[in-house]
């Protein structure tokens, strides 16, 4: 009788799952639509796509941050209701942005008035992202 040794099998299975994994390896960007500084008629904003796709499950309230590989992208933003009697002619912002490796953005709407309907996307903070390695610079 032939023994059929499963540990092969099983190596290629755990292989596959994980290349089809979204991997970050040590160096990383992140956006959020989270207030970080109280600014008069800013308000947050929510996250609805980066580089024209959805850009992935919702984030936690405790770490609702999106993760980006370095370099240039678009990210779609909705300005959140300021108050309930407000109608905006414009719902969608897109900001264009050099995501720098390891750091994090806070992006927000800001508004001329919390009464107007228009209002402008503006990177609130920037701030460095703890545990995050930058790549070495090659010679």
């Amino acid at each position: 009788m032939k023994r059929i040794s499963i540990l092969p099998c099983t190596a290629i299975l755990v292989v596959a799952a994980l290349s089809s994994c979204q991997s970050w390896g040590p160096t990383w960007s992140e956006v959020t639509g989270v207030r970080y500084n109280i600014v008069m008629n800013r308000t947050p904003v929510g996250i609805n796509l980066i580089d024209g796709g959805n850009p992935g499950p919702t984030p936690s309230m405790d770490a609702p941050y999106y993760k980006l590989t370095p370099g240039n992208h678009i990210v779609e933003v909705q300005a959140l209701n300021p108050n309930p009697m407000w109608i905006s002619n414009k719902a969608l912002g897109r900001v264009e942005l050099n995501f720098e490796p390891c750091k994090r953005y806070y992006i927000n709407a800001q508004f001329e008035n919390l009464t107007a309907s228009d209002w402008t996307a503006v990177v609130d903070y920037v701030e460095t992202i703890v545990g995050c390695r930058l790549p070495a610079a090659t010679k």
